[in-house]
């Protein structure tokens, strides 16, 4: 992966975080259980919240929701850009950086998915994509810190980078599918919060892997 495009990368994770930002901040309110509430409530409102048509308010949400598909289309092209580019590090293993760049690369498209689909219109087929961005984005994970640890010269912490977002990953789809339902209070916080935390740690991850990937020469 060229300096260039590791730079891309860092400023697509960067800009999924101002621009959900900006989207909070323009959120008119509501949640799930408490469609009352003004504003964006970080704790009780989802990230797909920002992608609605209208809130749970009743207001109109058109700001918010294109700084949320904005933000989501960055994350995806910044997934894909960089799968895209690393698995061409691992010439020796090719087979299982191939593996792993498609199933990075699927993850990205189904972000793209996520932004298209509102929640507030398609819901069933907004959380399919949003469910099989996490679950090839955790496939791409595992795949790259096995191809990571069999590549002698490469820094053994992006290995482990890899390792841990993928278990993370396992935990949030537990959390996702079998977890509190939404029907409480203390579900919706549960939930929307390990929701915040994946994402971020996704983010960060993603940040902190272009800064090893940026090497001229191939290290198997």
């Amino acid at each position: 992966m060229s300096c260039r495009a590791a730079r891309a990368v860092w400023v697509a994770c960067s800009a999924f975080v101002l621009l959900t930002a900006a989207a909070m901040l323009a959120y008119p309110g509501g949640t799930f259980v408490t469609p009352q509430t003004r504003g964006y409530l970080f704790f009780e409102n989802f990230f797909s919240d920002l992608g609605m048509t209208h809130s749970y308010s009743g207001a109109p949400n058109t700001l918010s929701m294109l700084f949320f598909g904005a933000a989501v289309f960055c994350a995806g092209g910044g997934l894909i850009l960089f799968f895209a580019r690393f698995g061409a590090r691992f010439p020796a293993q090719r087979r299982w950086s191939r593996i792993g760049s498609a199933c990075g690369i699927l993850a990205g498209v189904c972000f793209f998915g996520i932004a298209l689909t509102p929640q507030d219109l398609f819901s069933d087929v907004h959380d399919t994509f949003a469910v099989a961005a996490f679950l090839f984005l955790l496939l791409a994970c595992w795949v790259y810190a096995l191809v990571l640890v069999r590549a002698p010269a490469y820094p053994k912490k992006y290995a482990l980078g890899f390792g841990a977002l993928a278990i993370f990953l396992c935990a949030y789809l537990a959390l996702f599918l079998f977890g509190p339902p939404l029907t409480t209070r203390a579900g919706i916080i549960i939930q929307a919060t390990g929701q915040k935390g994946i994402v971020y740690a996704a983010l960060v991850c993603l940040a902190l892997q272009t800064r090893g990937a940026p090497v001229r020469s191939n290290l198997n």
